[in-house]
């Protein structure tokens, strides 16, 4: 079994930032000034021995995130924020076709993408910026989702419930479980005859709703992908079949994930369980005033 070799020199180091950044296009920063910062920082936690190329790799991945992120904060005039963009608009049409094999559908992901990540940017950036990579990946499949979800919208009817039963499962406490019932129509802005049924007002509503709801599995759902699988059902309301393709996953998997959600779920506290249900309830209100 091949062993890479451990323990690095500056000038392989040098080499190494070199190749792995023209690879990936990347020209925000010199090549040789990144290389000699990550050399000063290996030499300072004393780990130039133990270092080899795929560290060096991830550690030019993570600071270049930095340095990508900053100019994408930078005024719009400034040439870095130009480079910055256009740099991350190709790598994010690069990483399209893991959500979307169309690709008119590729084109129309990336360009919402970049929307939010401008937007978000602008405001105040991210508190963790060498995380710019995973956070992109994350609000592109969202967008995916979202598209997914207006296209579906129509064929799936108005009427839809999501609900811990509809999940295929059997709770003892079936009067909580007819409560946390939400109507997928009561969390997503669906279109009627090409027309949007909601106001401005209604739309914002609905998306303090879901980050509400994001919030909460974010604190009592312990991965990623449960999460994902969760935010799914509730908000999409889409079937394991479905989940398991944008995700890239075997429906059996996803089965398995929902269970596991639903097990959680159960065995909320009751303040817990109350703080579910209110901003569920919150959805189904702003529904009723449509």
């Amino acid at each position: 079994m091949f062993i890479e070799e451990v323990g690095l020199t500056q000038e392989k180091t040098t080499y190494i930032v070199t190749q792995y950044m023209l690879g990936q296009g990347w020209g925000l920063i010199s090549p040789a000034l990144l290389a000699v910062q990550i050399w000063d920082d290996l030499q300072k936690r004393n780990v130039v021995q133990m270092a080899n190329a795929q560290m060096l790799k991830t550690i030019v991945w993570q600071q270049y995130a930095v340095i990508l992120h900053d100019a994408c904060c930078m005024p719009h005039d400034d040439e870095q924020y130009q480079l910055a963009w256009h740099e991350f608009s190709v790598w994010l049409t690069k990483q399209a076709h893991q959500v979307t094999s169309h690709l008119q559908e590729q084109e129309d992901v990336v360009q919402e993408t970049l929307i939010e990540l401008q937007s978000k940017l602008r405001q105040k950036g991210l508190r963790a910026p060498r995380t710019l990579w995973a956070y992109a990946l994350q609000t592109q499949r969202r967008k995916q989702i979202d598209m997914h979800r207006k296209r579906s919208a129509k064929k799936r009817g108005e009427d839809k419930i999501i609900s811990l039963e509809a999940m295929g499962t059997d709770d003892a406490d079936s009067r909580w479980e007819e409560k946390l019932a939400v109507s997928v129509t009561g969390l997503t802005a669906l279109e009627n005859n090409g027309v949007n049924r909601r106001g401005m007002e209604n739309e914002m509503a609905d998306q303090e709703i879901e980050e509400q709801l994001q919030m909460f599995f974010q604190q009592h759902l312990p991965t990623p992908l449960q999460r994902q699988v969760a935010a799914a059902f509730f908000l999409d309301g889409l079937a394991p079949k479905e989940i398991a393709a944008l995700l890239g996953k075997k429906p059996h998997e996803i089965r398995l994930l929902k269970a596991r959600v639903v097990k959680r779920l159960r065995n909320l506290s009751s303040l817990q369980r109350q703080e579910l249900l209110q901003i569920l309830g919150t959805a189904r209100e702003v529904d009723n005033d449509v």
